[in-house]
């Protein structure tokens, strides 16, 4: 029976899988984004319900939030999420993917809202009849212990229990599980409608981030600041020589820009958009753009120091990209989708960068996958959402190749 660091042994959990911490530091000497091993330890991977062992869905590897607003936007726009319906009369209300109570409070806090409070029969209402393609959706409503219930954002005001069923369908029978609520819009013929219910907060669930009412408007929510999100690139010289064959067919999915693109036997794609569509031209590589790659700095693309992106060998090379609307998908999009799943490892060359908008700067289309959460599951409003925020930071429009879940 083999020891592992936490003095535990092979027999100990009845199988095999293990996790390994790694501990890296940034080589500053370097200071060419080179890291070093500081440590590392191995346990057995516990299959405990509240412990996350191995977790993509909640860590930032991107941390940049924003505001979408400009002057001229009409009053229903939304920088994170929507207006139900559209309708400036409604709240912003925007989706955090499979985190806790705890890690949805706070998020929800540093973008500049509130776990939704659904605290009237109409807002039950409009939300039930938007988000009609959702099975749950947890709501801001907790106990603090003792069915002690609160509203996230107000630890003071009590709600009682009488409140339930009173204003809003709730499921009477489920007191003594749960201390934190969620909107559950499975229907069965004993709740043919939508209705609340209870979970425990240590779960993982999909929450509501609402908009909160300020003095100037104190009957709408305001604004919700939005994710800069970011995108990963891997590229090869020959993906059928480094990749296994069960994953070269699917590699290339974008091609350079093309002011990058000097390959006359190369294509690319210019996109404009004509009546809320992208429509795109074929545009072949010219050696007169070899120039544009001498200002191709990762200062362009957010970084502080001027080395090249790309080597000028890659002019050439067959290219992958993914992309995140939420600062919450980067390391799945790294590590659990393409270094874990694709296997896109070994000779692959390969850069994350924070902030989708500068997409624009190196390719013409890119995958999409919504948060840590799972792997893909883009929505349609986020085909929007790049080429809008490629087109306002460079100039170019890029095309989101699978934003097909429906809205929203």
């Amino acid at each position: 029976k083999k020891k592992l660091d936490d003095g535990s042994d092979s027999e100990t959990y009845g199988r095999y899988y293990k996790k390994v911490t790694v501990g890296i530091d940034y080589d500053s000497v370097k200071a060419d984004g080179t890291v070093k091993l500081v440590s590392i330890k191995q346990e057995w991977d516990r299959d405990d319900w509240d412990i996350d062992t191995y977790n993509t869905g909640t860590p930032e590897m991107c941390t940049g939030l924003v505001s979408r607003i400009e002057p001229g936007d009409p009053p229903s726009k939304c920088s994170f999420g929507n207006r139900p319906f559209g309708l400036a009369s409604n709240n912003c209300y925007g989706k955090l993917y499979s985190m806790n109570y705890a890690e949805a409070a706070d998020k929800c806090t540093a973008r500049g809202g509130r776990l939704a409070k659904v605290d009237t029969a109409q807002e039950f209402k409009t939300l039930t009849s938007f988000y009609v393609n959702d099975n749950q959706l947890a709501i801001g409503l907790h106990d603090l212990g003792g069915n002690n219930w609160r509203w996230h954002g107000d630890d003071i005001t009590p709600v009682p229990t009488s409140w339930f069923n009173t204003t809003i369908p709730f499921k009477v029978d489920d007191w003594s599980y749960g201390d934190c609520i969620h909107i559950e819009f499975m229907r069965d013929s004993a709740n043919p409608k939508p209705y609340l219910t209870t979970h425990q907060c240590l779960d993982k669930r999909n929450y509501l981030c609402e908009g909160i009412p300020t003095a100037a408007n104190p009957t709408v929510g305001g604004d919700l600041l939005a994710d800069e999100g970011g995108f990963c690139l891997w590229y090869y010289p020959n993906e059928f020589i480094a990749l296994p064959d069960d994953e070269s067919n699917g590699f290339h999915n974008t091609e350079l820009a093309h002011f990058l693109l000097t390959d006359p036997n190369m294509m690319s794609n210019k996109y404009e958009l004509l009546y809320d569509r992208l429509y795109n031209f074929d545009i072949e590589g010219h050696p007169s753009n070899m120039a544009n790659w001498n200002s191709l700095t990762r200062r362009k693309v957010g970084l502080n120091d001027d080395l090249p992106v790309f080597p000028q060998a890659a002019y050439n090379y067959s290219y992958h990209c993914h992309f995140t609307p939420t600062n919450f998908g980067v390391a799945r999009i790294y590590s659990q989708q393409h270094m874990l799943e694709r296997l896109y490892t070994g000779s692959a060359h390969q850069h994350c960068f924070c902030g989708y908008k500068n997409i624009g700067y190196l390719m013409d289309r890119c995958d999409c996958t919504r948060s840590g959460e799972q792997s893909n599951s883009c929505l349609k409003e986020h085909e929007k959402l790049l080429y809008e925020e490629t087109y306002k930071e460079t100039g170019e429009y890029v095309k989101c190749n699978n934003c097909n879940d429906m809205s929203p």
